[in-house]
């Protein structure tokens, strides 16, 4: 995924299990963390509460980046946890995010 520097996005998941099926999320907790590249410290968390759950029966939830979460140009990668209701936790495939500077007149 490529990002401009200052850019708000939303990233939209969809949830399947290994047969490909929607899963029902409701009741689950989300966090969205992204670093850079070769390095485990967080530099955007985006919790719960900001996640859109519109669709959640049908495994789709969505992630804003607001402009202050790609105001630094750079390579990164992103992970998606969720917390399931019955206590299981899931992570997402690391997501290369590559947030390209500005370009300014």
């Amino acid at each position: 995924m490529i990002l401009k520097q200052g850019e708000a996005k939303t990233i939209t998941f969809t949830v399947t299990d290994s047969a490909g099926t929607a899963q029902d999320l409701t009741g689950s907790t989300f966090t969205f963390v992204m670093s850079q590249m070769k390095d485990t410290t967080a530099v955007v968390t985006v919790a719960n509460a900001a996640f859109g759950i519109g669709s959640i029966a049908t495994g789709v939830i969505t992630c804003p980046l607001s402009t202050a979460n790609t105001d630094r140009a750079g390579k990164y990668r992103g992970e998606l946890k969720i917390v399931l209701a019955s206590g299981d936790v899931d992570k997402s495939k690391f997501i290369e995010i590559d947030i390209v500077e500005a370009i300014t007149p």
